[in-house]
């Protein structure tokens, strides 16, 4: 354990990887089996295909007027993903998670940033989970600390909400994209499920100014993929690398009923799968999070479920 003014790091919890026994004479069948537990302050290097980090931190959400709760999303999530069954042979670490303390977000993020380039630059593809979505301004920048710091990013961001709101006074969970395209107005910034009712006009002024893409949740459904591969394929080819922020909202609450803001008509997983494969196929993506996911408000873990099936999927691609 590491601490970082007023923000920790937590090693990973042997608790949360177990699951159904199976024969020690085959090979692993199940998750639990198959993860590799690592302490970012004892190793000297990763060596895994994925690296599964947590973020424990809710303070942005509250900041911006939100359900708190998901500062103990990492660890429920991480503990369903256990008990899946696992099909393919790339290999994945769970090295604990970066912890709030007293509030302060902005530390936090520090630590988390920290924690993210090191996890790059050992080669490896961080899964970062939420937490709220200011993660999103903390896996950026820790991609802008690491050795692709050079390189031209693109940004695709699954959500219900442009997270484009201005720092005034103080970032929040509305905040991560701006701040990130404040910083540099370079960055291609798509967004997939943007919904009318949940962005004021002032977002959309803002989303006209910053020359982002997007597509509303009417459109990103599986019978319109095509056209939404091309909208995919305009940033994957003005960029070198991929970021991929999933906030768990972008989902219809049938999916994800455990979010900060619940929405009745967002996307499909199908539709989201879909997305995902696309973008992989390029082999130009080098961070993923997984923002928003509740347990104060989740019904039968149903999205806690969806956000271990979206890991699975992601180290299957």
């Amino acid at each position: 354990m590491s601490k970082y003014i007023e923000a920790e790091y937590l090693g990973p919890e042997k608790e949360l990887w177990k699951g159904r026994s199976t024969s020690p004479s085959i090979r692993p069948q199940y998750w639990y089996q198959k993860m590799e537990l690592l302490d970012l302050d004892k190793e000297e290097s990763i060596g895994t295909d994925f690296t599964l980090i947590g973020y424990d931190c809710d303070e942005g959400v509250k900041r911006n007027f939100g359900r708190i709760g998901a500062a103990d999303g990492s660890k429920i999530i991480k503990s369903n993903l256990a008990k899946l069954a696992i099909h393919t042979p790339k290999t994945i670490a769970d090295v604990g998670s970066v912890k709030c303390l007293s509030g302060n977000m902005e530390a936090c993020q520090k630590l988390m940033a920290h924690q993210v380039s090191m996890i790059i630059d050992d080669g490896s593809i961080p899964i970062a989970l939420g937490g709220g979505h200011d993660i999103a301004f903390a896996t950026y920048q820790g991609i802008i600390k690491s050795k692709v710091k050079n390189a031209k990013l693109g940004v695709i961001n699954f959500d219900a909400h442009f997270d484009l709101r201005p720092v005034d006074p103080t970032p929040n969970s509305g905040t991560p994209f701006n701040q990130m395209m404040s910083h540099c107005a370079d960055v291609c910034y798509m967004v997939l499920g943007i919904q009318k009712e949940s962005n004021t006009s002032q977002l959309f002024e803002i989303a006209r100014d910053y020359k982002v893409t997007y597509a509303f949740n009417t459109q990103c459904q599986t019978e319109n993929f095509k056209q939404i591969c091309l909208l995919i394929d305009e940033v994957i080819s003005q960029t070198e690398i991929v970021y991929i922020s999933i906030d768990l909202d972008g989902f219809s609450d049938c999916f994800a009923p455990g979010v900060s803001a619940p929405s009745p008509l967002g996307m499909t997983p199908y539709f989201v799968y879909k997305c995902l494969q696309y973008i992989f196929e390029s082999t130009k993506v080098i961070c993923v999070d997984i923002a928003e996911y509740n347990p104060r408000y989740d019904i039968d873990s149903r999205t806690a479920k969806l956000a271990a099936r979206l890991i699975n999927h992601i180290v299957s691609l």
